[in-house]
């Protein structure tokens, strides 16, 4: 299922949540980089646009206790497919049938 979300907006609630959470916990910038290993222009520029590598954000989200929260949007719930084949299925669209032409009589 496609999302109305865009990317940008992805970014930014993830480093909104991060910096809320940082904030929360009375951490300053500093603080939090030192605890991450992520570098301080690293996470100035994560909580102003969102951008960091993916192995930065999972430090990070480590670092403020939102690890597990972050590998349960990964784990396969039971509702979805179970194999390539029905992921397939599901994205198949139907096959238009092609009706037999009527001779005109």
């Amino acid at each position: 299922m496609r999302s109305l979300l865009t990317a940008e907006d992805v970014l930014i609630a993830a480093s909104d949540a991060i910096k809320d959470r940082r904030i929360r916990l009375r951490w300053r910038q500093i603080d939090l980089a030192k605890e991450s290993g992520v570098a301080p222009v690293t996470l100035r520029r994560f909580e102003r646009t969102g951008k960091i590598t993916f192995e930065g954000f999972a430090k990070v989200a480590a670092a403020v206790g939102l690890a597990e929260g972050l590998v349960q949007l990964f784990r396969k719930r039971d509702e979805e497919v179970s194999s390539v084949a029905d992921f397939v299925k599901q994205g198949e669209q139907p096959k238009r049938v092609r009706l037999s032409r009527r001779k005109v009589q």
